[in-house]
């Protein structure tokens, strides 16, 4: 049987480096996007990515979720460590995302708080309230507070994004 593959040479390159490569360049736009206090493009990323990341069975999970923002922060792990279930503050903070070089105002410390069928209001003032920046003992400068809700009815993400600048002392 004669094989229906081109050679080599002519063949198109593989759809899947194609979507590699999107990923990661919609991963670096979604950094600055995030940066810049655009919640709006975080919950279309996250609409997009909790798609990729998850079958029909364990969609509505909180994994499902931290993987789609883990898909979706990819570029992120180039200037950032992120941590999940970071013990921070009263509690754990959801996904924590800290710039390997403190400093950089074009790359402040994210803290992530996830909820579900919830309000995304709800997500912000418990990262405030439960003081998750305080595991932050040595990052001083902006920090993002970012709320995300995921309604399971709809599949569709909220979410919201405030900014906080930590100081010397403040968080101890």
């Amino acid at each position: 049987m004669a094989s229906r593959l081109k050679p080599w040479p002519t063949r198109k390159k593989p759809k899947s480096r194609f979507l590699r490569i999107e990923i990661i360049k919609d991963s670096k736009e979604l950094l600055k996007q995030t940066a810049a206090g655009d919640a709006e493009a975080v919950a279309r990323a996250l609409d997009e990515s909790h798609i990729h990341v998850t079958s029909n069975r364990s969609y509505n999970n909180e994994d499902a979720l931290g993987s789609a923002i883990y898909l979706s922060y990819i570029y992120a792990l180039n200037s950032y460590t992120c941590v999940r279930e970071m013990t921070a503050g009263k509690g754990f903070a959801d996904v924590v995302y800290i710039p390997v070089h403190a400093g950089d105002p074009d790359k402040p410390a994210m803290i992530m708080e996830l909820k579900r069928n919830d309000r995304v209001e709800s997500a912000v003032v418990q990262i405030k309230e439960r003081k998750y920046f305080d595991s932050l003992d040595h990052y001083q400068g902006r920090l993002l507070f970012v709320g995300i809700d995921y309604d399971e009815k709809e599949k569709t993400h909220t979410a919201r994004i405030e900014w906080f600048e930590k100081g010397q002392g403040q968080g101890h």
